[in-house]
């Protein structure tokens, strides 16, 4: 049984009065990470005005009444050898901050003040940051790696709200006025919403005091999750991108219905592991190595507080794609009858379970690892009851692994692997659109 102690890590935590989640890794003698982390991201951006929570995140960074340019900014956190930075995802809305000395503390919880609580929505400074939104999503548009991740998320999650995390456009963000961020940040960057994650040499009563005077946000509505619903309205989409002449890019995956604590999200990490997640994967070996069909290929899955996925994606020739999706299909259907064996169990995770350890080092990577589940447990209404009372952890994760079976890697690939779950989704130039649309999978 693996412990956070383990580690030299103990964790404490409270809520505040106003809804706030303080969540404390204390690491001694390291440098301290703090994340101040809202489940306020893409998902909830007004309809029609994609990339509301994109300039917010700018905007909150772009200038404060105490340090009115960002190179003030720059200068005054860096002079403590630090970093600040903000990030919005689908469901997270992040801004952070990292100091090296214990003495800098509150100076860092000024910084985060200024950003979260004094930004200045100077009109120039506004338009500013929407001209370079626009170059980001020039940029995204000519990345195939970014096309794939749109394709992809669209078919997958046909009308949840999700989905706004890849719509926004030029022609949205240009609709977006100071009002709408202004009422987004009222609404949805608020106490109820929040949670401050912090690893270091640093103990919850110093935080939580701190977050008190610096971040007293008001408390905002109450959060219900529940699981979304599949809808299968479009069960192949093919995106054309021209620089891909010859090659395809594809994902054949299946929806899940499972919350990121559910067992059957970690029975997926083992399988996906064991079928796709290496070079000594099971796909590997007959895809690349055995036949040359590819140059990489990899399964994986993907995870929302309310909807989920699990599959295959890869890149090959166009004249190869039929024999790859063949492979990736019977390799399925072979899986399907007879699970994995002892040794792959095993060496899944021992894989999963070393590698993570590995990157479990620094400040940062308890933050990282942790902030997305804190919120997580705090809004997903169906978290299991396991963990009601208790708060998820590394070790858990760590734990859980080592107990799966091959009686859940076929239980997962008997519920999901099915004739009526698959969705392919396709990228490149001059795809047969008529002969994939009209595809079946049998499994």
């Amino acid at each position: 049984m693996i412990k956070i102690s383990d580690f030299g890590v103990e964790r404490n935590s409270c809520e505040l009065e106003n809804g706030t989640e303080v969540v404390v890794f204390t690491k001694p003698k390291a440098p301290i990470s703090i994340l101040v982390t809202f489940f306020s991201g893409k998902r909830f951006d007004p309809e029609g005005k994609e990339g509301t929570t994109h300039l917010l995140e700018h905007m909150l960074l772009a200038g404060t009444e105490k340090f009115p340019t960002k190179d003030k900014l720059a200068t005054y956190i860096e002079n403590l050898g630090g970093v600040t930075g903000a990030s919005v995802g689908a469901e997270g809305f992040n801004i952070r901050v990292e100091i090296g000395d214990k003495s800098d503390l509150e100076d860092a919880f000024i910084v985060l003040s200024e950003e979260i609580n004094h930004p200045l929505f100077d009109d120039e400074t506004l338009e500013k940051e929407r001209k370079s939104i626009y170059n980001e999503l020039a940029s995204n548009e000519a990345n195939p790696n970014r096309v794939v991740h749109e394709n992809y998320i669209k078919l997958m999650y046909q009308e949840l709200s999700v989905v706004k995390a890849v719509n926004q456009t030029k022609e949205t963000v240009s609709k977006i006025t100071k009002e709408d961020l202004l009422d987004f940040k009222k609404k949805y960057i608020c106490g109820n919403r929040m949670a401050v994650v912090v690893a270091g040499d640093v103990n919850l009563d110093e935080i939580k005091n701190l977050t008190l005077k610096y971040l007293p946000l008001s408390g905002g509505d109450k959060v219900k999750l529940y699981h979304a619903k599949k809808v299968r309205e479009e069960k192949v989409r093919i995106k054309e991108f021209a620089s891909l002449k010859d090659q395809v890019r594809f994902d054949l995956s299946f929806r899940s219905d499972c919350s990121f604590l559910d067992r059957e999200t970690f029975t997926l990490r083992v399988l996906n592991t064991v079928l796709g997640g290496g070079r000594a994967s099971i796909l590997k070996k007959k895809l690349r190595y055995e036949k040359g069909l590819v140059y990489y290929v990899g399964a994986g899955k993907g995870e929302y507080l309310d909807a989920g996925s699990t599959g295959v994606g890869g890149e090959t020739g166009k004249d190869n794609l039929d024999e790859v999706l063949g492979i990736i299909k019977e390799t399925l259907k072979e899986l399907k009858r007879t699970g994995l064996t002892k040794e792959q169990l095993q060496f899944a995770k021992n894989k999963i379970i070393k590698s993570s350890k590995r990157g479990m080092q620094t400040s940062r990577s308890w933050v990282r690892r942790h902030g997305y589940k804190t919120l997580a447990q705090k809004f997903l209404i169906e978290t299991p009851k396991k963990y009601k009372n208790k708060s998820y952890t590394v070790a858990d994760f760590y734990n859980t692994i080592e107990t799966v079976t091959n009686e859940d890697i076929l239980g997962v690939l008997k519920k999901y692997i099915t004739s009526d779950n698959w969705f392919l989704s396709l990228v490149g130039s001059g795809i047969d659109e008529n002969k994939y649309k009209a595809s079946e999978f049998n499994f």
